[in-house]
């Protein structure tokens, strides 16, 4: 195929409207963001020494495990490593799940990457001569050890026999998701069993003494990739699920007290019907910015169906982390998934100079690195991440406040902030109350000036059909297709031409509300500006857009005034990390020629917290909000929700 000539597209078709002028504010005393914890320490270790040891069963057939027709197919086993604080115990568990992986690799030299290629250990229990096996749940013992010296039993588990690099034989457990919630428990069960009895008639160890080392009633899950779904599936099969009456026969007083996921995926059983969240409990996922294994970011999904149907007191949040991949937070996973490089103004957070492999080993691995196996960044955010949202959930940390590392109203941790740029994403269910659809966004319901509104869905569509324009321009037998797996979620877009001058948009409340008995006004904010250059590859490329991210924000109250206004960069740091809405996955042929398929790269939110007093209000009416546009520069603002939060 020649090389298309560039094509470059730009959007501007904007309504004239007027709003109020806003009341400038003239207080030098507002409290925006709490600096509290900008200078803890989250990498330090405990006070605890700590011991490990492997635990194992033997190969089994195990129904409880693998669902239906999969039993018939391999057997499992259970084993994983457990780390312990020295002292009598009781500790409380946490529990950690690694994700989907090849189980055989072989190595490439010291310290070169091993090349994991194989799944042979999966369904045999053996590798090929040459060939070791992947130990996948090694590849957290950096953050198990410093849970450890805090005071919790950690028990890391490997899920290679029967499952990993597997499929299930039915449509029912397609992803083996529900089967690796099945595997948490049975390792909980003979763990807990150890622990109450003294004994294990399945588990077997080496100077091992579970006796009383055990409070399961204080238990929290970690699950990567895949093994992240795997420990919601099973906080849910234990609690609600079909088989919940005999889990909880076979492990009295279970309690799941949080659940934290790393890049992991929405795939659900009976083929993406039944989708599970985390309600009664505290979840946090954290989302790779630069993930291209999960490069459509379904871990955010659970929050999303949370948020519409709020209904608990237990926070969960979403941590995105800008320029991590998905493969370097297991230290095990040797390759990164990205190809060294990050989509938009992402900067890696790994080594993307390191030499290449020799030939025999890059015709293999493209991505293998001479002399990278990882990345310490990502590392040390997992260590202070994990250790701050456990400590706060089933140990002191919650009075320490280490749970609002995760609350966009208090500043990070200093020590994570000179690292890399993180995003934040924050709701406190039972304490909130939505008060914005953006799904039912338009024009004829805001003031504008000289802006447009829409709909998130109905601005990418817009964006496929001034794509397909493009396309056929350079030949009638082009157009673009959004490929039908993207998932938007539902959100407004305003956006224009920007002014010095200033220019005003008013989104309105779904109704007047009052503000009395709320703290905050919290709103999920995005900026992304697309332009499309078409390439010979069919590539979306666009220079990085200048996008208005030093705004105002004011309320409007039910008379029509305008409140004081505030800066959202004293709130937030809005990035544009993406410049543009897609990256191509493929070709199909059509009819009337080829269709190029762009895949919807999600927008991943921040939450920016105002408190109401910040805009000098206490129990006025509340109708809506005003943003001011000030800097010159382009204005592309995404809202995906509004909330009013009561304090906590």
């Amino acid at each position: 195929m020649g090389k298309l000539n560039s094509v470059l597209l730009s959007l501007g078709l904007f309504a004239t409207a007027c709003s109020p002028s806003p009341i400038k504010n003239s207080s030098s005393d507002v409290k925006i963001v709490d600096e509290s914890l900008s200078q803890i320490d989250l990498l330090k270790n405990g006070k605890f020494a700590v011991s490990e040891h492997e635990y194992s069963s033997p190969a089994l057939n195990d129904p409880d495990v693998l669902y239906g027709s999969s039993i018939n197919r391999v057997k499992i086993d259970l084993r994983g490593r457990i780390f312990l604080p020295a002292g009598n115990g009781p500790f409380p568990l946490i529990v950690l799940l690694h994700g989907n992986h090849a189980t055989c690799g072989f190595t490439t030299g010291s310290g070169n990457p091993r090349l994991d290629t194989s799944i042979d250990f999966s369904s045999s229990g053996r590798c090929p001569s040459g060939y070791v096996e992947v130990p996948s749940y090694r590849g957290y013992d950096d953050s198990a050890r410093q849970l450890a010296s805090w005071g919790y039993a950690v028990a890391s588990i490997n899920a290679n026999r029967g499952i990993t690099g597997l499929n299930g034989n039915d449509s029912f457990d397609s992803g083996l998701i529900y089967a690796r919630g099945n595997l948490v428990l049975r390792h909980i069960e003979e763990l807990s069993k150890w622990s109450r009895t003294g004994s294990s008639s399945v588990l077997t160890s080496d100077g091992l003494d579970l006796s009383g080392k055990l409070d399961i009633s204080k238990v929290g899950l970690m699950g990567h990739s895949r093994g992240g779904e795997g420990v919601r599936y099973a906080y849910n099969t234990y609690n609600s699920g079909t088989t919940s009456a005999k889990w909880k026969a076979r492990i009295p007083g279970l309690k799941i007290l949080g659940i934290f996921e790393i890049g992991p995926v929405d795939m659900g059983t009976n083929n993406g019907k039944n989708k599970v969240e985390a309600r009664g409990v505290a979840w946090n996922v954290v989302i790779p910015g630069c993930d291209r294994d999960v490069s459509d970011f379904s871990g955010v999904n659970p929050f999303e169906r949370m948020e519409l149907n709020a209904d608990d007191g237990y926070p969960k949040s979403v941590f995105t982390l800008w320029g991590a991949n998905h493969n370097f937070f297991n230290t095990e996973w040797q390759v990164s998934d990205a190809p060294h490089e990050c989509i938009g103004e992402q900067k890696p957070l790994w080594n993307v100079n390191a030499p290449n492999m020799p030939s025999d080993y890059s015709d293999v691995e493209a991505n293998a690195r001479a002399g990278l196996t990882g990345s310490a960044t990502q590392i040390k955010f997992e260590k202070a991440l994990m250790l701050a949202f456990f400590h706060s959930h089933l140990g002191a940390g919650k009075t320490l406040g280490w749970d609002h590392i995760f609350d966009p109203q208090y500043r990070m941790p200093s020590q994570l902030t000179s690292l890399a740029s993180a995003s934040r994403e924050y709701l406190v269910p039972a304490d909130s109350k939505s008060v914005f659809d953006p799904s039912q966004i338009s024009a004829a319901d805001s003031v504008l000036q000289d802006l447009t509104v829409k709909t998130l869905k109905t601005h990418v569509n817009d964006q496929i059909k001034l794509m397909t324009e493009g396309l056929e321009e350079y030949s009638a037998s082009y157009n673009a297709t959004l490929y039908p797996g993207s998932f938007i979620r539902a959100a407004a877009v305003i956006e224009g031409e920007g002014s010095t001058a200033g220019k005003t948009a008013y989104i309105p409340f779904d109704s007047t509300q009052s503000s009395s008995g709320y703290w905050t006004l919290d709103m999920a904010l995005a900026t992304r500006k697309g332009c499309y250059t078409v390439t010979s590859i069919f590539n979306v490329e666009c220079p990085l857009a200048n996008i208005d991210d030093s705004f105002e924000v004011a309320l409007v109250l039910a008379d029509g005034s305008v409140t004081r206004s505030v800066d959202i960069q004293d709130y937030v740091k809005l990035d544009n990390w993406y410049d543009n809405y897609f990256q191509v996955v493929g070709t199909q042929p059509s009819s009337s020629g080829t269709k190029i398929l762009f895949q919807y790269v999600p927008i991943l939110y921040q939450t920016a917290r105002f408190e109401l007093s910040d805009f000098a209000v206490s129990s006025q009416q509340i109708k809506g909000v005003q943003f001011t546009f000030k800097s010159g520069a382009d204005i592309s603002l995404i809202l995906e929700s509004m909330r009013l939060t009561k304090a906590n």
